[in-house]
């Protein structure tokens, strides 16, 4: 590297590399942004598979519990609360969190839910009517993960 007048300048193959990384992440992100699934019904061993691509053993959700629509596997909460908002979904009835796929452990985090206009002033969810739904229905979307398979 060679300094001149305060500035570093760097060989053209640094910039070279930097520009692939940029390229080699921005079609990663197209690969993973195309992993959230949308549906009414549980998620299948398949489909859980591959929406654990992103975070291999956790998995971002997002639900409307009004109408029982699950939005899973995206990389941030909101991309997943506009496809169902876009599906017609109210804002006060989309929630988000997400699971721990070798704890079970479901968590009730993201920015989306911070809305005081609904007396929800943190990222967790705070009204236990509304994380009891929540929990039930994300233990219903991934039922796949609590229910007990005999052979």
């Amino acid at each position: 590297m060679i300094q001149t007048r305060g500035f570093i300048k760097r060989p053209r193959a640094f910039y070279t590399s930097l520009v692939q990384t940029h390229l080699a992440v921005k079609k990663t992100n197209l690969i993973i942004q195309s992993m959230i699934i949308t549906k009414k019904n549980p998620f299948t061993k398949e489909e859980i598979q591959k929406l654990r691509d992103l975070f291999d053993t956790y998995i971002k959700i997002v639900i409307d519990i009004e109408n029982e629509i699950c939005s899973a596997g995206c990389d941030r909460h909101f991309k997943s609360e506009k496809i169902l908002l876009d599906a017609d979904s109210l804002q006060e009835n989309i929630w988000g969190g997400g699971i721990d796929l070798e704890t079970k452990i479901i968590d009730f985090n993201s920015f989306i839910n911070i809305r005081p206009n609904d007396n929800n002033t943190s990222n967790e969810i705070q009204n236990g009517k509304i994380r009891g739904k929540y929990e039930k229905l994300t233990k219903y979307f991934f039922r796949e993960m609590y229910e007990r398979h005999t052979t």
